[in-house]
């Protein structure tokens, strides 16, 4: 049987339970927000920045005969995802992406104007003919 009993203490969610022995067992976990809020700004660019240039030179590793090109991609392949984690301004990024992309609507514009049905074979002709496409048919009013 456990005993349940949960306080905050400095700024985790502590849970105490007690086991079968009459030990009591507490249980920390953090899980109250993003990333960013958990972790100090200068540290999230160092980690950041070290990255870039951690993917930088694995590229000169992996292609040793890389110009800087490649060195920025490798290095952007690997900081990008890691900004967008960490920092805020990476987290404000994809949340206007993903913004962006649910409020952008496939929008076409369809020529809805009446149609003259031809009264023998039912093609529907533009307004301004006067004989049907299909069959040549006059068209009436």
């Amino acid at each position: 049987m456990s005993d349940r009993n949960n306080s905050k203490k400095d700024g985790g969610d502590i849970t105490s339970e007690e086991d079968e022995t009459g030990e009591k067992i507490e249980t920390s976990y953090d899980d109250d927000g993003p990333l960013h809020e958990k972790i100090n700004t200068v540290s999230a660019w160092v980690i950041v920045i070290g990255a870039f240039f951690a993917g930088g030179i694995a590229s000169m590793l992996f292609v040793p005969y890389s110009n800087w090109l490649s060195f920025m991609v490798f290095g952007g392949l690997v900081s990008v995802p890691l900004w967008a984690i960490l920092t805020e301004s990476g987290l404000e990024w994809l949340n206007n992406l993903d913004s962006a992309s649910k409020s952008s609507t496939n929008t076409q514009t369809v020529n809805s104007s009446r149609k003259r049905i031809c009264s023998s074979c039912g093609w529907q002709n533009e307004q301004t003919n006067n004989y049907c496409i299909d069959c040549g048919t006059e068209l009436g009013d």
